[in-house]
């Protein structure tokens, strides 16, 4: 009878913690998504803004500071970057809920 009240009790812990990977995993789509905006309206601008820019303004150094198309470039990496740890992170909490809540795991 004490085996079964603590498999439930863990159970529950385990329910509450994939509840809270889940909705961090949520925060962290939020995160995913305004990178996607950040990235696409930037490049809108330097595309389509109240002032063409040539290459070569893109391409343009000020110094040691990074180039416009440098900083555009490094934006959509950080992007895909982080979509793909999201998909990975998202795919592993989904198998876990699906094996952790699977009524033969529970019995075995």
């Amino acid at each position: 009878m004490g085996g079964s009240s603590v498999l439930r009790k863990q159970m529950e812990s385990l329910e509450t913690i994939l509840l809270s990977l889940k909705k961090t995993l949520k925060e962290f789509h939020g995160i995913v998504s305004s990178l996607e905006k950040i990235v696409r309206d930037g490049r809108q601008l330097v595309k389509g803004g109240s002032v063409k820019l040539i290459m070569k303004q893109l391409q343009q150094r000020i110094g040691v500071k990074p180039s416009l198309a440098d900083c555009l470039d490094g934006l959509s990496l950080l992007h895909e970057m982080h979509q793909s740890e999201y998909l990975l992170k998202s795919s592993v909490v989904s198998a876990l809920s699906t094996f952790t809540l699977k009524p033969s795991a529970i019995s075995s």
